[in-house]
């Protein structure tokens, strides 16, 4: 009786090992992104911009942008539904900016309840942005 009980013990010990290990391999490894953002259309609060490069689709964003000691402060939320290398993906993501000289810079934070994770830096002037970074599918 008390070996059977040790070879159960080790049994399911080796199993919880194998399915830990199985799930860690089978994790999504991250992959770069860059590209360029174009705004399209802007009324002040709402713009709808267009990503190109390994991101290909649109995405209409709400934001709010502030004036403070000179600089301009921007902070928003978007909506994005396109293509990642040929793979159709859909997220929402949170950003945020702010002027350095006549740039704008800032960060792109996809929310992981989208079942999608990245992080992406943005620089750009104008209506014309570039990014780059990391996405997890």
């Amino acid at each position: 009786m008390r070996s059977l009980r040790s070879f159960l013990v080790a049994f399911f010990l080796v199993a919880l090992l194998l399915a830990a290990s199985s799930a860690a391999l089978g994790a999504a490894s991250p992959n770069e992104v860059s590209g360029t953002i174009t705004v399209g259309t802007n009324t002040g609060s709402i713009a709808e911009v267009e990503f190109g490069g390994s991101l290909v689709g649109s995405a209409t964003e709400v934001y709010t942008a502030t004036s403070h000691d000179g600089k301009v402060i921007l902070h928003g939320m978007g909506s994005f539904t396109g293509t990642f290398e040929g793979r159709s993906v859909s997220f929402t993501y949170r950003f945020n900016g702010h002027t350095e000289g006549a740039s704008l810079v800032g960060q792109i934070t996809i929310d992981p309840l989208s079942g999608v994770q990245g992080h992406f830096s943005f620089e750009g002037v104008g209506n014309d942005f570039t990014y780059d970074g990391l996405i997890v599918l």
